[in-house]
């Protein structure tokens, strides 16, 4: 499988989405707490489109799930890499 790294060193390129870690969802959860911790361990992932800078709708539960997803929105785009 190539990454998505290695496409932009070679081509200067970036592919249109790329996988991110969700940000937590609880206003405050900046807290160095026990349970800030343990939400962090818990995180799921999204879909951010670098083309509209905003991330899609819709989480993942590992990152594997959403990057065949990001795979798949990146194949079914023709213009699915954006020059840097």
């Amino acid at each position: 499988m190539i990454r998505a790294a290695s496409i932009i060193e070679v081509c200067g390129v970036i592919p249109k989405f790329a996988v991110v870690p969700a940000a937590p969802d609880k206003p405050g959860s900046s807290r160095h707490t026990s349970a800030f911790y343990r939400s962090m361990r818990q995180l799921n992932f999204n879909i951010y489109d670098n083309e509209k800078k905003c991330r899609l709708d819709g989480s993942y539960p590992t990152r594997v799930a959403a990057e065949a997803e990001c795979l798949r929105l990146n194949g079914e785009n023709p213009q699915g890499l954006l020059a840097v």
